[in-house]
């Protein structure tokens, strides 16, 4: 079924559409460090090729521009802190690695971490530039959430380093905008909770912030609220306060959303939120996002006629 990207304000009020609608599915979105583009992955319904790659959206002007062209899929993209590169997840020699890109598109891939056969997804690039956290699927443990330092240019400055890697599913790692935290998805309760864990890994324990299921957390800009999606569909927030003793509010439903569930335990983002927290961009669902009205009894009221 079609995707579409969609505006909506903090009541769930629609307020537009952001960039061109087509025979293709949206995936992965990454709102620019300024909100005026969008890097996503595109995934075109014609069955020739492949059709996979990181496109860009300017939100400004409504056009779209192809990021990636190798003959393999490329997806998951994310923005450095300044918006000048874009690091993304691509299949290479029968396995996956993360490579980046200037956001300009003016130079090939670079390697950041080389292909292997598990299967990466990334996540989220720290705001100082220092880290970019990614998800890679292990037969032992699952979904595992790895942080890869990074050195000012952006080229690796250390070796990977695992975050969350237990016996159960970790994924969709977001940092907190001063790094002190990661917000995850997990299902160690049995569903998808949202929680938080202090970084670097080991300084503190972790917090369950959502009730009743969540996944996909997003942050505002200053840190004072955190996303998520509910497993029911709405968009949801929690009051994050940042003082010297660490406190998270109760969860409070925003808005329901029409958003197209996609399956796999590495799945990345269908969201994302400005920077100051008042517009949601989502991939919704072009059939599921226009109301269907059932008549009953229908040939009742001709024979009354």
């Amino acid at each position: 079924m079609p995707s579409a990207l969609t505006w909506f304000d903090r009541e769930g009020k629609e307020l537009g559409a952001a960039g061109e609608r087509g025979n293709y599915q949206y995936f992965d979105l990454s709102l620019s460090p300024d909100a005026a583009r969008v890097a996503t992955t595109r995934s075109s319904m014609k069955p020739s090729g492949n059709t996979q790659a990181i496109w860009q959206v300017d939100l400004v002007r409504g056009v779209s521009a192809r990021f990636t062209f190798g003959p393999s899929p490329d997806a998951s993209p994310v923005w450095s802190p300044d918006g000048s590169r874009i690091a993304y997840a691509g299949t290479r020699s029968g396995g996956t690695g993360i490579y980046q890109k200037p956001s300009n598109g003016a130079l090939k891939e670079q390697v950041l971490l080389p292909s292997t056969p598990d299967l990466k997804v990334t996540d989220d690039w720290s705001r100082d530039g220092s880290y970019l956290l990614y998800a890679r699927q292990d037969p032992t443990t699952k979904a595992d959430l790895w942080v890869l330092p990074l050195a000012g240019d952006g080229t690796p400055s250390g070796a990977p380093a695992p975050f969350a890697d237990t016996e159960f599913n970790e994924n969709q790692g977001q940092f907190s905008p001063d790094a002190h935290w990661i917000a995850y998805a997990s299902d160690e309760s049995g569903r998808f909770e949202i929680y938080l864990k202090a970084f670097p890994a080991g300084s503190g324990s972790k917090t369950q912030v959502s009730q009743a299921g969540g996944m996909q957390p997003r942050w505002r800009r200053d840190g004072k609220e955190l996303f998520y999606l509910s497993l029911d569909g709405n968009v949801m927030a929690v009051d994050i306060g940042q003082g010297s003793i660490f406190r998270a509010g109760l969860p409070k439903s925003l808005f329901h959303v029409p958003v197209e569930r996609r399956g796999g335990i590495l799945a990345s983002f269908d969201w994302d939120v400005t920077p100051d927290g008042k517009r949601f961009l989502i991939d919704t669902n072009q059939a599921s996002s226009r109301p269907v009205v059932v008549v009953l009894n229908w040939d009742t009221a001709l024979k009354e006629k």
